[in-house]
């Protein structure tokens, strides 16, 4: 680990120009990585994890549309689930009815 730590430091003294794109990729991901503590301590993991599988979903698709990228039939399916998946969860949770318990017959229990 420590002779890779040397080899990016000597990597970056040699190539000085990468030092502007690394600081904006640092500046970039410090900020990313507040957002998402953030959206974490404000509306929990649910939201967090929506969130980030929907952003690294618009990604692919951006990817695909803007640089020309291909995605298997299989792979379109896949997304094409992803983006529905929370429609699929309420059918499905439609089909399964779990009994509903009023807080008055709570209190006679």
């Amino acid at each position: 680990m420590e002779q890779e730590v040397m080899d990016s430091i000597m990597f970056c003294l040699k190539n000085q120009d990468v030092l502007i794109p690394l600081g904006y990729f640092t500046a970039a991901m410090a900020v990313g990585n507040f957002f998402i503590f953030s959206l974490q301590a404000e509306f929990g993991s649910l939201t967090t994890t929506l969130t980030t599988t929907l952003r690294k979903l618009i990604s692919v698709v951006l990817s695909v549309f803007l640089f020309g990228h291909s995605i298997q039939p299989l792979q379109w399916l896949a997304i094409a689930v992803v983006f529905l998946a929370k429609e699929i969860a309420k059918k499905m949770a439609g089909l399964v009815q779990t009994p509903v318990v009023h807080t008055e017959e709570k209190k006679k229990n």
